[in-house]
Parts: structure tokens; C-alpha cells; sequence
């Protein structure tokens, strides 16, 4: 019985196609994509699973391709259990499941067929480099999740200016920098705003024991996890657009989430000072501040840390995300 190994190397010989290393696509190695020309077609293989075997083809497509009515007939005949086609991102993308190994040698005369359909069909990349129509010294490149093709040129100015915009996000902009102080103030604000509103509603609602049940628990984790998703996408995006840091982003976001929460938590204290004496002053908050710490059960820490972590939670997405930049210009978003 052949190992997956030799069943994975077996179909990319097969299919004419090399690995979407750093050197071929200028972005980090992808280890189970390789990338080539299937039928003169830009086309790239990436295993989903390899037990069963799952595989993913995709072809470049002409800009604009939403279908292509040859190649969809071929899909009819095929169970859907086995194959599926959808048409995104300029390219016609190929599933096979549970691959079973009678069928590997099938694999590349299938995807030769379904590349001649694209090209009879006009659907399929225009020939040479996507970017000038060259069709010299051309590169078939793995870049931004799909398959492309540059001539030399374009290629390395595609890179430059990759490079440019890159380092543009990396260091933030001026006005993303002063707005920071603005936006952690207003996230300590919500904090406290929060709690506040909780008091009132509990106080009107004239509750003086709460049962932890099923339904009490469902109920808190989806109004924690809707108040920190409010509260940490846009601490997130702030912090991304500082460009101030750019390191250890887990540690990062959730000390400025910590901070936030710390700093919310004294005005929340502050507000309920005010509202217990009319006043504010340190006197009578060190006079009163006794009769707050019983406040502080298990319950509302628990409460309040589970606030922390769900603001953590959406704000790391949100502080990682980068702009997909891609080197090959021809769709809209590039």
C-alpha cells in the first residue's frame, strides 16, 4: 500500500508542478502548495487533508469569470461527494475528496482536461504575464493564495512596491499615532460605561440575588462576548494603525487590554463614589472604599476577567491583520 507521501509526490510530478517555495512566490514557503502551469493554464495544488486525501486545484481565470459553462458540464457527471468547482478570485478552484489511490493516476489527465475547457472556453488567464501581456522570460508564482504569472520585469517591480506598502503599514501613520491616547481613554470609558449601565439596570430591575443557571450563563457569555467585541475591534485597529508596535502581538494587545480594563475600572469606582456621596473627593472615596470591596465577589471577578478576555480576544484579530498585497495587480483589491 503506497504512503501518502508517495501518493503526494506521485500527483505533483504528475501534474508538471514545483513547490510554492519563498523563491517562486515571494511570500513564506508553502509546504503543501506547488505551483505550476497545468495546460498553459497558472495553477496551483494545496492539500486540505491527507488522511483521506483531499486536494484543491486552481486555475487562473480571465478577470471577471464567474463561470465557465464547458467546465461546469464536466462537473455534472462527476458526484459531488468526489469533486466540486466554484468560481472566486479569478480562478476556477477544484476539490477532490477522499481521493482513494486507483485514483491518483487519474488526477493529472483531469486537470489537463479541465485546463483545455478553460482555454477553449476563453476563460481561462490570458497568455504571458497578467500584468504587460509579455510573453517572455515568464514566472508562474504562488501569491496571495492563488496562482499567477509575471514576466521578470513586472515581477520585480511588483515586489518593490509590495515591499513599499508593507513597510508603509509596518510604521503607522502620524495621525493613527496622536489619535492612540484618544481611543485607549474611550475604551476605558466604554469599560466603565458598562458596569455602570449593569448597576442601573440590576438597581431598576431591583435584584438582590442572582442564580447561576444554564440559561444565566448562555446569557452573560453572549452580552460579555457582544461588549468585548465592541470594545476590542476598535482598540485593535487603533493599535494596528500606530504602527507603534509590532512584536510579541498576544502579550502586547492584552496589556493594553489590562491597562484599558484597569483604568475603566477606576472610573467605574469613581462614578460609583459619586453616585453613593454626590462627591468626589479622596477623603471620602478612602472613607467609602471599604464598603466597595465586598462588592467584589467571585461572581463579578469572574465577570470582569471573562470582559478582558473577550475584549482580548477580538482585539488581537484586529491588531494582526495585514492588507493582502499582492504582486499580481489584476484584480481589485491589489
Amino acid at each position: 500500500m503506497e504512503s501518502f507521501a508517495e501518493r503526494w509526490a506521485f500527483i505533483v510530478d504528475a501534474c508538471g508542478l514545483r513547490p510554492a517555495t519563498a523563491e517562486s512566490s515571494g511570500e513564506a514557503a508553502q509546504e503543501f502548495t506547488h505551483v505550476g502551469a497545468i495546460g498553459g493554464v497558472p495553477a496551483a495544488l494545496t492539500l486540505l487533508t491527507a488522511d483521506p486525501l483531499v486536494l484543491q486545484f486552481q486555475f487562473r481565470t480571465a478577470p471577471g469569470t464567474t463561470g465557465a459553462r464547458e467546465l461546469e458540464a464536466m462537473f455534472d457527471d462527476i458526484d459531488e461527494d468526489e469533486a466540486s468547482l466554484v468560481f472566486a478570485d479569478e480562478c476556477a478552484v477544484i476539490t477532490l475528496y477522499e481521493l482513494e489511490p486507483e485514483r491518483d493516476a487519474a488526477v493529472a489527465p483531469l486537470m489537463e482536461h479541465a485546463a483545455a475547457l478553460l482555454e477553449s472556453s476563453g476563460k481561462a488567464a490570458r497568455p504571458g504575464c497578467l500584468w504587460c501581456g509579455a510573453i517572455e522570460e515568464t514566472r508562474t508564482l504562488y501569491d496571495g493564495g492563488r496562482p499567477t504569472r509575471l514576466c521578470v520585469n513586472c515581477l520585480i517591480q511588483a515586489q518593490a512596491e509590495k515591499s513599499e506598502i508593507e513597510r508603509a503599514e509596518a510604521r503607522g501613520t502620524w495621525g493613527a499615532k496622536l489619535a492612540l491616547p484618544a481611543v485607549l481613554m474611550s475604551i476605558a470609558a466604554g469599560w466603565a460605561l458598562f458596569w455602570t449601565l449593569l448597576d442601573v439596570i440590576l438597581e431598576a430591575l431591583r435584584v438582590r440575588v442572582i442564580f447561576i443557571d444554564h440559561a444565566f450563563a448562555v446569557l452573560s457569555v453572549v452580552v460579555l462576548g457582544a461588549a468585548g467585541y465592541a470594545l476590542g475591534r476598535p482598540l485593535g485597529r487603533a493599535l494596528h494603525r500606530s504602527g507603534l508596535v509590532r512584536c510579541a502581538p498576544g502579550l502586547l494587545s492584552l496589556a493594553f487590554v489590562a491597562g484599558t480594563a484597569v483604568s475603566g475600572e477606576v472610573v467605574y469606582l469613581t462614578i460609583i463614589i459619586y453616585r453613593m456621596a454626590g462627591i468626589v473627593v479622596p477623603r471620602v472615596a478612602l472613607q467609602l472604599l471599604p464598603q466597595l470591596l465586598p462588592h467584589y465577589g467571585g461572581l463579578l471577578i469572574a465577570a470582569k476577567v471573562g470582559f478582558i478576555l473577550a475584549t482580548w480576544y477580538s482585539c488581537l484579530p484586529a491588531f494582526r491583520d495585514r492588507t493582502i498585497v499582492r504582486l499580481d495587480p489584476s484584480s481589485s483589491d491589489a
